[in-house]
């Protein structure tokens, strides 16, 4: 039984592998000021407010950099046929 469920493990290691690889992906296409907001506001998980301190920027162009990623990481995953990125289905 113990054989199996190593073997599930890594699959599910191997699946969630290939999901970081394409966001990797989808967020190396994005323009670079757009990448740093993203990176900091959602990867690294910094607050919008410290975010926006941080870059330089105001809380609304935190906001619409965003948004703009968050589309782009959607329509990227789309193209590929990924289905959700954290989801077990993905492909």
């Amino acid at each position: 039984m113990s054989v199996i469920e190593d073997k599930s493990d890594l699959i599910a290691d191997v699946g969630r592998r290939e999901r970081l690889d394409l966001l990797a992906e989808a967020i190396s296409e994005l323009p670079t000021r757009c990448r740093e907001v993203f990176i900091v506001y959602k990867i690294r998980g910094v607050s919008r407010k410290a975010a926006a301190a941080q870059l330089r920027l105001s809380e609304k162009t935190v906001e619409v950099h965003t948004a703009r990623a968050m589309r782009h990481c959607e329509a990227f995953f789309r193209r590929k046929g990924v289905k959700g990125l954290f989801d077990h289905e993905s492909r």
